[in-house]
């Protein structure tokens, strides 16, 4: 299923499974890697999808970004194609780990340095990330990410999802389960529950995959099928399903102030981009670039392909090397390519 989501990819492109030796556990992790244009010199984008995904889902942006860079797409340790080692139990060792696969991945990469673009649970991984390892990002871009902001005191009233998956939170994250549970638990027909509760992800893949509907569901289910190794990890980090036990609201002023930031969000996600206000204010006198693209939800970066990755693009040019101005923007409405610098 992987492939036939790459299917419509013009750029060469290969796959290696990365050794990154015991990081979690006592033997050796391996990370899946899908990598695009590794002959160029340029700073190389490092992908890193959001929670219960996999690499495929950014199937449609790679062309793009890979014009005139290295990209690299990761599954998460943990999660999709990537070893299922067994995580520690509390929140600061989970953090520690996700951390330090990361770094292991770049080292055995033998990437100097490089861009992070994370979305939603990636964001969050991208930001610990670079908080604790500076030198290796030469810009942090941020796709909806998820764990910035507080628990609020209603948690599920708080969240703008569809009324279904309220009712599935409700009945799993008392027991520290998170809905995946239910994809495991009905197995071969899985795929179809999807179809129904995915129109909002899948309609974003038509044309360019052929038989979307059955290729994405049924690629959401093998990405987890498996032990759910990463999953039960994410349980670790959570307070609720949509709020993590240490918000990185509470930490982003520890992100290097020579480091950009570039944070995009969907107007109609169910993630508050108000906390782009936050994060202004925690990193005054630093480069914050916020942009919301209208009429998009959580999944922004296939939503509106061009805008995203505009956006992404031109992020690239902002390094810590070329900024020598402080820009704060609370918003930054993009509808179309002409509305970006």
């Amino acid at each position: 299923m992987e492939k036939a989501m790459l299917a419509s990819i013009r750029t060469p492109y290969k796959f290696r499974n990365v050794n990154i030796g015991p990081v979690v556990g006592d033997e050796d992790c391996k990370i899946w890697t899908l990598s695009l244009n590794e002959t160029s010199e340029a700073t190389p984008l490092v992908l890193l999808h959001g929670f219960g995904s996999g690499l495929a889902l950014w199937s449609l942006n790679l062309d793009d970004l890979a014009t005139n860079r290295p990209v690299h797409a990761i599954d998460i340790l943990g999660f999709a194609g990537s070893s299922r080692p067994k995580f520690s139990t509390t929140f600061e060792q989970v953090e520690e780990e996700f951390i330090l696969s990361i770094e292991a991945w770049r080292n055995v990469m033998e990437i100097h340095k490089f861009i992070p673009v994370g979305h939603s649970f990636g964001g969050f991984l991208c930001t610990l990330y670079s908080i604790r390892f500076p030198t290796a990002v030469e810009h942090l871009i941020l796709a909806d990410p998820w764990g910035f902001k507080e628990r609020p005191d209603h948690p599920t009233k708080a969240l703008n999802l569809p009324p279904a998956l309220i009712i599935l939170l409700k009945i799993f994250v008392p027991f520290n389960f998170t809905p995946f549970w239910a994809l495991r638990f009905f197995g071969r027909i899985t795929p179809t529950f999807i179809q129904f509760f995915r129109q909002d992800l899948i309609k974003n893949f038509v044309p360019e995959v052929k038989d979307a509907s059955r290729i994405l569901s049924n690629y959401i289910f093998q990405c987890n099928a498996r032990t759910p190794t990463g999953e039960s990890a994410f349980n670790c980090l959570m307070s609720s399903f949509g709020w993590a036990k240490k918000p990185l609201n509470q930490r982003i002023h520890e992100l290097d102030h020579e480091i950009p930031l570039t944070i995009i969000y969907g107007t109609n996600s169910w993630i508050d981009h108000a906390s782009a206000e936050e994060i202004h204010a925690n990193r005054c006198g630093a480069f914050v670039d916020t942009h919301l693209v209208a009429e998009c939800g959580h999944h922004v970066y296939t939503e509106n392909r061009p805008v995203f990755n505009k956006i992404v693009l031109q992020a690239c040019v902002n390094t810590k090397s070329k900024l020598f101005f402080d820009e704060i923007l609370i918003e930054s409405p993009c509808c179309s390519n002409e509305d970006l610098p």
